[in-house]
């Protein structure tokens, strides 16, 4: 694939997140009340996040991030890093006052499992994931692959735009996709039931859920 078409794939990433992170990031910090004595943990992210919030002007919290992938690049003052699996967190009860969850829940097939730590480990949380209902797969940038038979989605995931951008090899797009359990607004509403379920919309259409206590 030569410059140009790169160029432009890359351009319209960029876009999106630079209209719909600053906006998210922005609705959790005043949702949740977040400020720099915060307490907050953030499930399966990396530092990109935290940041981003400094470059917004946001307040500082005091942030551990939960991965089982190290963080890539140097963490923030404000931000500790340990290694642990969302699905099992590492804390007591309440250890935190806010839970931040971005675009993870979707790639854990035990998301009960998760939903439960998330809501036994803080007294708000801040969840969001792709809509199953968008008709592009957010992650490899095919429209309709995600309502596919798995077995189909691994003979068309050769022609998704990440594939032929040269982001992902094959195997890694087939273990992807084995590992992708998207959500609707009625799954994800019975993973989080005392949470409001809210929707982030793209040209009128349901692009992703947020669930927020």
């Amino acid at each position: 694939m030569n410059a140009e078409p790169r160029r432009l794939i890359h351009g319209v990433y960029d876009a999106a997140f630079r209209t719909f992170r600053p906006a998210r990031l922005r609705l959790f910090f005043q949702a949740l009340a977040i400020g720099s004595e915060t307490r907050v943990v953030d499930i399966g992210g990396m530092p990109y996040f935290w940041q981003l919030a400094s470059q917004l002007g946001l307040p500082a919290p005091r942030v551990t991030i939960v991965n089982l992938l190290p963080p890539s690049g140097e963490l923030p003052s404000n931000v500790a890093w340990i290694r642990g699996d969302g699905r099992a967190l590492p804390f007591r009860d309440m250890a935190f006052d806010a839970a931040f969850c971005n675009s993870v829940i979707e790639h854990v097939a035990e998301q009960p499992a998760m939903a439960r730590e998330i809501a036994r480990v803080a007294a708000r949380y801040f969840v969001q994931t792709p809509s199953r209902r968008f008709p592009i797969e957010q992650h490899l940038v095919t429209v309709g692959l995600h309502w596919l038979p798995v077995r189909q989605q691994k003979r068309w995931m050769r022609f998704s735009l990440a594939r032929i951008n040269g982001r992902l090899p094959l195997a890694v797009m087939e273990r992807f996709l084995d590992d992708l359990h998207l959500l609707d607004r009625r799954g994800l509403a019975a993973l989080f039931p005392d949470a409001e379920i809210r929707v982030e919309r793209f040209l009128g259409m349901e692009k992703s859920l947020l669930a927020i206590r």
